[in-house]
């Protein structure tokens, strides 16, 4: 699974903490097309608050997973929502999808520590999964947000951290869509519906 957690945070970051943790889904934000090393794919990043985890100033631990836009059987995406649902998606759920459906679904994220090559310690999501029955997780803390180029909001692209918006900012999706040009829906582009 790729990951950049940490990648969004300024200055020293303490990693999330090894382990299961109950979590909540805080951020959804399609990052539009973006190059990587197999070439310019649509991406997002999906951001957990471990709402039982806090750090030393008493706020929430957050760990992000980075995706390709693309709910094919065969990738990551697809198989982490199989995994957090407990069953496969349905057709009319991958044609009409929504991130609404796991809004407030909590869910178990497991995470592990990796080493980089400068000899920071970063934290990965190794695992997505369902809450046992019968066990509690605690609501949000922070501010859900979602920011979708499909449905462009200057307003909620305020409330992304700096980084990311520079990122968004150099996706074709972003350009389109400001210019003027007409929702980016009308181009052609690959929606995250993919059967």
């Amino acid at each position: 699974m790729t990951t950049f957690a940490g990648m969004t945070e300024g200055g020293t970051f303490t990693p999330a903490p090894e382990g299961t943790h109950g979590a909540r889904l805080l951020q959804v934000i399609d990052l539009g097309t973006q190059d990587g090393t197999f070439g310019p794919k649509r991406k997002m990043m999906v951001t957990f608050e471990l709402t039982s985890k806090l750090m030393d100033d008493g706020k929430p631990y957050t760990i992000t997973n980075w995706y390709t836009a693309s709910l094919n059987r065969k990738g990551n995406l697809r198989k982490d929502l199989t995994s957090w649902l407990v069953r496969e998606l349905t057709t009319d759920e991958i044609l009409d999808f929504s991130w609404d459906t796991f809004a407030n679904t909590p869910c178990l994220v497991t995470v592990t520590h990796h080493t980089n090559d400068k000899g920071d310690v970063k934290a990965r999501v190794q695992s997505i999964t369902a809450v046992p029955e019968g066990m509690e997780v605690a609501p949000l803390s922070g501010e859900p947000l979602f920011f979708d180029l499909e449905d462009y909001s200057d307003e909620v692209l305020s409330k992304i951290s700096e980084g990311i918006v520079t990122m968004i900012q150099k996706s074709p999706e972003y350009q389109y869509v400001t210019s003027n040009a007409g929702p980016v829906s009308s181009m052609n582009t690959d929606p995250l519906p993919e059967i």
